[in-house]
C-alpha cells in the first residue's frame, strides 16, 4: 500500500514517517492481516479508526518477527535450490566426464581392432604365401616335403 492511498483511506494527511513505517510493516507483514491487499486495507483502517496508530506500534514487534522468519524460510530455500543447482551441474560435469572417457575407451578400442585386423590380415597374407606352393600337391607329396 502506498502512503497516498493510506492517506486517502484515513482521511489524514498528517502522519508521521514513523507511524506510516508501523502500518506498512503491519500491513505487509502481520500474520492477522488478510493476504488480499484490498482486505488488509480494510482491516487496517479498522484498526486505526478503532485504536489510532497507537495499535501498529504494538504490532509492530510481531510483524518484524514474521517478516524475518519468512527470510529465513526464504533464505534456506534458496540455499535448497542452489544446493540443488550445484548436485544437478555435478551430475553433468560428471555426465560430461563419463561420456568423454567412454568416447576415449571407444577410440582406444576401434584404434586396437584395426590394428588386430590388419596383423590378421597379414599373417593370412603371409600363411596364404607360405602354403601356396603346397597347393596342388598330393597328400603323399605334402608329407616327404614336411620332413
Amino acid at each position: 500500500m502506498m502512503l497516498s492511498e493510506w492517506i486517502s483511506l484515513t482521511k489524514n494527511p498528517t502522519i508521521g514517517e514513523g507511524e506510516w513505517d508501523n502500518v506498512n510493516i503491519v500491513y505487509t507483514w502481520h500474520p492477522s492481516m488478510s493476504q488480499n491487499s484490498t482486505e488488509a486495507r480494510q482491516q487496517c483502517l479498522k484498526l486505526y479508526k478503532a485504536f489510532g496508530y497507537g495499535i501498529f506500534h504494538d504490532m509492530v514487534y510481531t510483524a518484524i518477527q514474521v517478516a524475518k522468519t519468512q527470510s529465513c524460510i526464504d533464505r534456506t530455500k534458496g540455499e535448497a535450490a542452489m544446493n540443488e543447482v550445484r548436485r544437478n551441474m555435478a551430475m553433468e560435469e560428471a555426465k560430461a566426464a563419463y561420456d568423454t572417457a567412454l568416447s576415449e575407451a571407444n577410440r582406444a578400442y576401434n584404434e586396437r581392432s584395426e590394428f588386430i585386423n590388419s596383423q590378421f590380415d597379414h599373417y593370412t597374407t603371409r600363411m596364404n604365401e607360405l602354403t601356396a606352393p603346397w597347393e596342388g600337391r598330393t597328400a603323399e607329396a605334402q608329407s616327404v616335403c614336411e620332413l
